[in-house]
């Protein structure tokens, strides 16, 4: 978070988005995300409003709840509908109206998540203008991966990218790695998103 130029990406293992306050969840035992966004808003200078994307396959609900009441802080997860930790409902928006849940039907690919980031996200994101976008960056939502039922391919977290380093500046984007089980595919959607940083 305390980056002196430029974008960061935390090869971090295990995965921390399913993690809530005092317990682990799913492989999640540290919730990367949550402390990065916390520290960021009490000793980054400049940073007052921190904006959380999720774009692993299955939604972040330690992170959800960590933040729900947090008026600083906006969290959006685009996840495969009816997937473990099964929550992330569209019409749970919370409180303060700081939530943004966009499940996608299994077998869903880059035209259904590009309409889905273009029309949802990406609006919801701008509008809160936040100083800090964070990234839980999972790839588990690739066509080979086995732990759920997406069908993206490594080029289009490339594709992700250009559209969030368009929208907010790569100076503003952190990203944490999340969820990506297939040893094959994964490190060339990592490879993907870091060209475009």
């Amino acid at each position: 978070v305390e980056r002196r130029a430029g974008p960061t990406f935390a090869l971090a293992r295990p995965p921390g988005h399913h993690a809530p306050r005092s317990q682990g969840m799913g492989f999640c035992l540290i919730n990367h995300c949550a402390v990065a966004a916390r520290y960021a808003l009490k000793y980054c200078e400049g940073v007052e409003r921190v904006a959380i994307f999720d774009w692993d396959v299955h939604h972040g609900n330690g992170v959800e709840s960590l933040f729900r009441r947090e008026p600083n802080v906006c969290y959006a997860s685009i996840h495969q509908a009816n997937a473990f930790p099964f929550s992330g409902e569209a019409s749970d928006r919370g409180m303060l109206k700081n939530l943004l849940n966009v499940p996608v039907a299994e077998g869903s690919d880059w035209a259904v998540y590009e309409d889905k980031v273009d029309n949802a996200v990406m609006p919801f994101l701008s509008e809160f203008n936040p100083d800090l976008v964070i990234i839980s960056a999972g790839y588990d939502a690739l066509d080979d991966d086995e732990m759920a039922g997406c069908a993206l391919q490594p080029a289009d977290y490339g594709k992700l990218m250009d559209k969030f380093v368009a929208a907010f500046g790569s100076d503003k984007i952190v990203l944490g790695l999340e969820g990506g089980y297939n040893l094959e595919v994964t490190p060339k959607a990592v490879e993907a998103t870091l060209a475009k940083l």
